[in-house]
């Protein structure tokens, strides 16, 4: 039997009142995702441990398997873009933002930068490069907005927190302020000013756009160290499909094949990428990883409208093809999960649990009308974590 796994960041979320107190997903028209529950295994599953942080990181390690391992999402930003790490360099992640001026602070308004495509990404961090100054600061260019940037070790604090957490709040006190990590605020403050000064930044005004007018460092942690997947599951080849650097990253330290796919592509189209991807990985690999981050941006920046049509449109491009596969094909088990909730209403991350649903059914058939937080109350199967419900899955 093979096996593929869609994981879905940030599918569900709380009700909106304003909505009829339904949740994005309830709104969202999920032909597939509600097929699949009617005659599939449904339940859910603790993505996120309850002493845990809800970071996207922690759900892709447990939902590999792996219990209590840890690593900074830098290190796994530069296994994914193949780095080797010089002696005392500590990657980070680095990322452009718009911040917003207030009376007193900056704000965090947008993590994405304006949804900031590769080419004026990497052009930007070009001339970061050429233009910093007293500190040693190596940028690599990433995907979008996410880059990486290699420091000396004694810069970095232990924790850094990812703009993502952190919409719509005052920077001010997440900035590293102890004496080892003075360069980091000092970096940040030269990148402002170069980023003020830039080309593309006059342009921009002229359009009366936002300002691409910061970067932020996130990601730290110390080096991971994982066992082989395939040493964890029966000896299964596995192959990732993703865009995300970060999940990508956990992929290749866990000795799994990362499928390539066609230039990045921030928006929902790429799903049908995803999908022929994962259709040619199945011809070789015993459990293919698909990864979709479409649903999570606009949960987190409050955008409702924008919410709902990135998961019909996973449902129809990436759902729906591979669902056809597993049925016409046979001898493969689908499973699509979420990593973790995304409040589109709170603009933040929530630690409850999350559905699931496995098809062909496994054991005793638990269906479901439809795809959606109501999991929870069904008399369906439950499990505490992430890392159970895998093995389970896979076996």
């Amino acid at each position: 039997m093979k096996h593929i796994l869609i994981i879905a960041n940030g599918l569900t979320d709380h009700p909106v009142a304003e909505r009829d107190n339904k949740t994005p997903l309830q709104l969202a028209e999920t032909p597939n995702l509600d097929r699949l529950s009617q005659n599939g295994s449904c339940g859910t599953v603790r993505t996120i441990p309850h002493e845990a942080s809800p970071e996207n990181l922690v759900a892709y390690l447990s939902l590999m398997g792996y219990v209590g391992e840890t690593g900074g999402a830098g290190h796994f930003s530069a296994q994914a873009l193949g780095l080797s790490l010089k002696e005392n360099q500590v990657p980070l992640c680095c990322n452009f933002v718009i911040l917003q001026s207030s009376h007193n602070d900056m704000v965090m308004k947008d993590f994405s930068a304006g949804n900031l495509d590769s080419g004026d990404s990497k052009t930007l961090l070009d001339s970061l490069q050429k233009n910093v100054y007293d500190v040693s600061a190596e940028f690599h260019h990433g995907r979008g907005p996410h880059n990486l940037v290699l420091l000396d070790a004694g810069t970095v604090p232990e924790k850094l927190i990812s703009p993502f957490e952190i919409i719509g709040e005052g920077i001010r006190k997440f900035l590293p302020s102890d004496e080892n990590s003075k360069n980091l605020p000092f970096l940040m403050n030269q990148a402002q000013i170069i980023l003020h000064n830039h080309p593309m930044n006059r342009q921009r005004q002229k359009e009366k756009k936002d300002l691409i007018n910061s970067i932020w460092f996130w990601g730290a942690g110390p080096a991971p160290k994982l066992a082989q997947f395939a040493d964890m599951h029966g000896g299964k080849k596995a192959v990732a499909i993703s865009y995300d650097l970060i999940f990508q990253g956990v992929a290749k330290t866990a000795g799994m094949k990362i499928a390539p796919l066609q230039e990045f592509q921030d928006d929902v189209s790429a799903n049908k990428n995803l999908a022929d991807a994962a259709l040619k990985a199945l011809a070789d690999a015993d459990v293919v990883y698909v990864h979709t981050h479409f649903a999570e941006a606009p949960s987190l920046k409050g955008m409702i409208d924008d919410k709902i049509f990135a998961i019909e449109d996973m449902d129809r491009d990436l759902i729906g093809p591979l669902a056809q596969a597993v049925e016409l094909n046979g001898g493969v088990r689908l499973g699509i999960i979420v990593n973790q909730c995304a409040s589109v209403v709170q603009m933040k991350y929530d630690k409850e649990p999350v559905p699931f649903v496995i098809y062909p059914p496994v054991k005793e058939k638990t269906s479901a009308e439809a795809f959606d937080e109501n999991f929870k109350l069904l008399k369906s199967e439950y499990y505490e974590s992430a890392e159970n419900w895998i093995k389970s899955f896979l076996n």
